[in-house]
């Protein structure tokens, strides 16, 4: 807190002797990102005391990520740790994708070890400054890496404003400048504006166009990373598999720090070729990004595949270390030792964890999930209980909770929460959990009426034209019985259930005789 107070006062600083007379007829997006709303107050304060820079700002790398996937950007600057998507992660997404890769990035910290910094820089930052910092030092400072950058000849600008349309949904603007630039002269036949132009191609489902581009542009440079990103893509759009691994193995060989790259990857080695050369892949990714989510919860999954027990729990909490907020981590341990009958295990694990963290909440939501899979619904929603104690609106806490009742048979318990969820966001899956709840409540007409608002959210779900069709029948109204069932027939035509249920009500609508049928749960 010192340290931030420290920064907030240093933006304060009258730093108008520096920046009194510079004009600038553009302002530059400066892309500022810190978890901490004093320290960005205080970047901006004194970032916009140069009239060249306007400043957006964001609380963790996952915000400015979306940002910059449709907005351009001329320079970022972010701290490292943050909960919600670090600035490993901001870094990596910048440098790995196709255009507008050249954004300077410079990381602010007071955290970080020698390590993290010799990273960042490995990555690719172009520089750090460590907190707290003096206003006039770091205004020169950020001035001096923008300078580098600002000034590029007419042909960078032309193509910069070319990937900044792209990048903005403005496609047919986009593909006329890098047309231009590609008719201009030999010369200007780069690799990075063929590829522009590919992109373009793609966007508007011209794959074999964009293919033929990208490979013209690896011929000129064969090292152009870029290149083959899009043409792995075109490949994994044409369900062609073994071209877009050969795609991807040589894009990785030429920029490996690229985990998610390298995790889609693994995923098709995992479905060609087995988990072994899978999680061959997945290692090369942690050596390059060794804090990577992803690939360590995939890397957990493969180990569990393999039935290496200790690997795959390992992976896990290595994930969770690196993520404190990761409950998929903690969902992975469960399920991990459920599901080869050692679910005492995860509990041991989960009380470490407790015990180390107190305040670590969502591991009794892990764990409840845990006992309900156990059938110790008491624990569990006791531990449900315990979470809504302090987030007592927390949807997924009450999803839970409702589950659970359900199980327990308190069905109109288990009712009243969806209800009210309902209230708050009405989605398809709520209306489907509340039908089904009135169904086993032997209330069809309210059954009725959820399945058909879960059915205008989401037509193609045969079982809840399945359920639906069972209400109209024990209601007797056996026309509309049949019709449901038919569309279920139509939407799942391998399932038997529907044709005999047709042939049922046929006979009934003989006989007026209604007989009891289960619901398809």
């Amino acid at each position: 807190m010192y340290e931030a107070q420290k920064i907030a006062r240093a933006g304060r600083t009258d730093l108008s002797s520096t920046t009194r007379n510079q004009q600038t007829e553009q302002k530059h997006t400066v892309v500022v990102v810190d978890d901490q709303p004093v320290i960005r107050s205080a970047i901006k304060r004194i970032l916009e005391k140069d009239a060249s820079f306007q400043t957006v700002d964001f609380s963790n790398g996952n915000d400015a990520i979306n940002y910059l996937k449709g907005s351009p950007a001329s320079l970022i600057i972010t701290d490292i740790y943050m909960n919600k998507g670090s600035g490993f992660d901001l870094i990596l997404y910048v440098r790995g994708r196709s255009m507008a890769n050249d954004i300077p990035i410079v990381v602010v910290s007071g955290e970080a070890t020698r390590d993290d910094i010799v990273y960042t820089i490995d990555i690719g930052a172009s520089d750090y400054i460590l907190k707290p910092f003096e206003p006039n030092e770091f205004l020169t400072k950020i001035q001096s890496i923008f300078q580098r950058f600002r000034n590029p000849s007419e042909w960078e600008q032309k193509v910069r404003t070319a990937e900044w349309h792209f990048m903005q949904g403005k496609i047919d603007e986009a593909a006329f400048m890098f047309k231009e630039l590609a008719s201009q002269n030999s010369t200007s036949k780069s690799p990075r504006v063929l590829s522009g132009l590919a992109q373009c191609a793609v966007e508007k489902q011209c794959l074999d166009d964009g293919e033929k581009l990208l490979q013209s542009a690896i011929k000129i440079n064969g090292l152009y990373f870029p290149a083959y990103t899009i043409l792995a893509d075109i490949y994994m759009k044409k369900n062609e598999r073994e071209k877009a691994k050969s795609t991807l193995i040589k894009e990785l060989s030429i920029n490996g720090k690229q985990p998610h790259r390298r995790l889609l990857l693994a995923h098709l080695l995992a479905s060609d070729e087995g988990v072994e050369k899978a999680s061959e892949e997945i290692r090369k990714g942690l050596i390059d990004t060794p804090r990577d989510e992803e690939l360590l919860l995939y890397a957990a999954e493969l180990a569990a595949i393999r039935n290496d027990e200790e690997k795959s729990a390992h992976y896990y909490l290595r994930t969770r270390k690196s993520h404190p907020a990761c409950t998929r981590a903690l969902d992975g341990i469960a399920n991990l030792y459920f599901r080869r009958g050692k679910p005492e295990k995860a509990h041991f694990i989960f009380k470490d964890i407790l015990k180390a963290n107190p305040k670590a909440k969502d591991v009794f939501i892990a764990r409840a999930k845990l006992f309900e899979q156990e059938k110790k619904y008491d624990d569990a929603l006791a531990d449900v209980e315990i979470f809504l104690t302090e987030q007592e609106d927390h949807p997924d806490a009450l999803k839970l909770k409702a589950k659970i009742l359900g199980k327990r048979n308190d069905l109109e318990g288990s009712l009243q929460i969806y209800l009210q969820l309902e209230k708050a966001a009405p989605t398809n899956d709520l209306q489907t959990k509340i039908a089904l709840t009135y169904l086993k409540l032997n209330k069809f007409q309210e059954a009725i009426q959820h399945y058909e608002n879960a059915i205008s959210l989401a037509p193609r779900n045969p079982n809840n034209f399945f359920n639906m069709g069972y209400a109209y029948e024990i209601l007797k109204e056996y026309r509309k019985a049949i019709d449901c069932y038919q569309r279920t027939h139509e939407l799942d035509p391998a399932s038997s259930d529907a044709i005999a249920a047709i042939d049922r009500v046929k006979n009934l609508m003989k006989s007026a005789v209604p007989k009891s049928v289960p619901p398809k749960l």
